[in-house]
């Protein structure tokens, strides 16, 4: 077996694209990144199907969020050692967010790649890394229902009702109130109500560290980035479009990342999982629609490569991602029902899922997806003040 692609951890390469994997070298993979998957070429596949190319997608997320995960790594540091943010390291930090929202801006992507092999000690930067990134490729997508909004949301019309600076500049300082709370998100540990509590204030404690340092939209994002749609979330419970724009843009990214992180101990949700959940399942009221939905046109559920097992028996692999409609993928029967690779002559060219009415996802290599094939869950709440009071750090961020 040789990788399809480069395999990353923390940013760098540690095997390259065409490696040979070894005996050795899959059981160094299994018990190092045991929550990795890797894409691996199938030559007689290869040769005859057209896999949708993410290497320049890949490249300038790896970019990007390098560079955001050393820029945080640098304020985290500041702002455990107690150094003052002054206006100049707030400048020279607005600068760098600039000069990363310009390459993101100038080198448009199909699809967002999102990794997060880093040690958990990283966690805090990879994530902010991981949902800045995010943020800014939803905005990009739905700039126009960002004018909208904030046209709306004001008396007279707003300048600059496009810009994606403040929503990147805000997705950045986001999570700036957890870093004194370092112990809370290096444990999976049940919390106690009293540590609960303190985190639930951590959007306060950075809209109050920021807000005259920063502009004032880019700290609205700081200080209402866990309100829900709904209007059960933190700290003001805020509903629908009394939450800013960029905020609710923030919530979704920042949700989403949380959710599908694998940390060392623990592995994330999938992807396919999340999607569904926050687009067709129980948990869809916590966020605006319109950015679930751009969620789901720029983040690929079915991986360029994956193999889906149909209810039929037969294996499917994905060959393109399908922004119009994430749960339709262009698929290709590559194996049939005994697991054997399709003769040449049978292996047929690839496909929309949906062009065919009588295949079902039955699973992936992951976990039963069964589920897709439910209809759309019909459990829209009311809103509500006050949320059910979570154990564990993800469930204060997902759903």
């Amino acid at each position: 077996m040789c990788l399809a692609e480069d395999f990353y951890f923390g940013y760098k390469v540690v095997l390259p694209k065409g490696w040979q994997l070894t005996v050795q070298d899959i059981e160094y993979i299994r018990s190092k990144y045991p929550h990795q998957v890797i894409s691996i070429m199938i030559p007689r596949i290869d040769n005859l199907v057209d896999f949708e190319d993410r290497s320049f997608d890949i490249k300038s997320s790896m970019t990007i969020r390098k560079n955001i995960f050393s820029l945080f790594g640098q304020l985290r540091e500041d702002v455990l050692n107690q150094a003052e943010l002054d206006e100049e390291k707030i400048a020279n930090i607005r600068l760098e967010i600039i000069r990363n929202l310009t390459y993101i801006q100038s080198n448009p992507i199909k699809t967002a790649i999102l990794t997060n092999e880093v040690n958990d000690e990283d966690y805090l930067a990879c994530h902010t890394a991981n949902v800045m990134y995010l943020s800014i490729i939803i905005g990009e997508k739905i700039i126009d229902y960002i004018k909208q909004e904030r046209n709306h949301s004001s008396s007279v019309n707003v300048t600059n009702a496009k810009s994606l600076t403040p929503l990147a500049m805000g997705a950045f300082f986001h999570d700036i109130g957890m870093i004194p709370l370092k112990r809370y998100w290096e444990t999976n540990k049940c919390l106690s109500p009293r540590e609960i509590s303190q985190i639930r204030r951590h959007p306060v404690w950075g809209y109050e560290m920021l807000r005259e340092k920063i502009p004032s939209m880019a700290a609205a994002i700081v200080h209402n980035h866990h309100e829900n749609w709904n209007g059960s979330g933190y700290p003001r419970g805020l509903i629908n479009d009394k939450i800013n724009v960029y905020a609710r843009i923030v919530r979704v990214a920042d949700a989403f990342c949380a959710a599908t992180f694998n940390k060392k101990n623990k592995k994330g949700k999938s992807p396919t999982v999340v999607f569904h959940e926050m687009t067709r399942g129980k948990y869809r009221e916590f966020y605006d629609p319109v950015i679930t939905n751009a969620l789901t046109q720029v983040v690929q559920p079915f991986p360029i490569g994956l193999r889906l097992k149909m209810k039929t028996g037969e294996i499917a692999l994905v060959t393109s991602h399908n922004p119009l409609d994430t749960y339709n993928p262009k698929i290709i029967i590559a194996f049939d029902k005994q697991g054997r690779l399709m003769p040449k002559n049978v292996l047929k060219n690839a496909f929309y899922l949906n062009e065919n009415e009588n295949l079902e996802i039955l699973s992936s290599i992951q976990e039963n997806l069964d589920f897709l094939n439910a209809p759309v869950e019909n459990t829209i709440k009311a809103p509500r003040k006050n949320a059910q009071i979570p154990g564990k750090l993800l469930e204060l961020v997902y759903p």
